[in-house]
């Protein structure tokens, strides 16, 4: 049995855009190392950003650029942005254009597998406006009109715009998989 690098499960050490990384046969069991060492410290914007880029980070390792490119690149101003697969695209092109280029953005950022983990870790993914509030009533249970009212409530929106709001931002987390509507209530799919 082969022993583990030194870098093995380190958040700051793991990289899709490193050639090591791509071809270490440990990088599935240290991106898992890395998210368990991210999960045990306190949440704060800093781990919650830490936490969201390993996502990205391990799904592009996963998709592995030996079979279709599971690219990353960076921005200037260091934001991670992946590739989006062939199926990923041909779901997103049958939305709104409105719907669409949100989700398009979210999905390449990461930020979908991102919020379900820390959604089932029973913590907000979000950092401010609509989704979070979104994401406040998935971790509580909240209704579509509980929804609608705390838009109104913390964002100042009028009725009429809280709900397109509202229906705006149940429709990006269904395209996301993240949450649906089921017997009234706001809730977190399983998968």
């Amino acid at each position: 049995m082969r022993e583990h690098p030194g870098c093995h499960g380190l958040p700051s050490a793991i990289s899709a855009s490193s050639p090591s990384c791509c071809v270490c046969p440990f990088r599935d069991g240290c991106g898992y190392k890395a998210s368990v060492l991210l999960e045990s410290l306190p949440d704060n914007p800093l781990t919650q950003r830490e936490r969201l880029s390993l996502t990205l980070t391990r799904r592009a390792l996963a998709s592995s650029p030996q079979t279709n490119g599971g690219q990353v690149s960076t921005s200037t101003r260091g934001v991670r942005r992946g590739t989006l697969s062939v199926s990923q695209l041909g779901e997103i092109a049958t939305l709104t254009p409105k719907i669409a280029s949100q989700v398009r953005r979210l999905a390449s950022l990461g930020w979908f597998d991102f919020a379900k983990q820390e959604l089932r870790a029973g913590r907000n993914p979000a950092g401010k406006g609509w989704r979070r509030i979104l994401c406040a009533m998935i971790l509580t249970g909240g209704t579509r009109a509980t929804l609608e009212l705390a838009l109104v409530e913390q964002m100042g929106l009028t009725p009429g715009s809280a709900r397109m709001q509202a229906s705006v931002g149940l429709s990006i987390f269904a395209a996301g998989r993240i949450a649906t509507m089921q017997f009234g209530q706001i809730t977190l799919l399983a998968n």
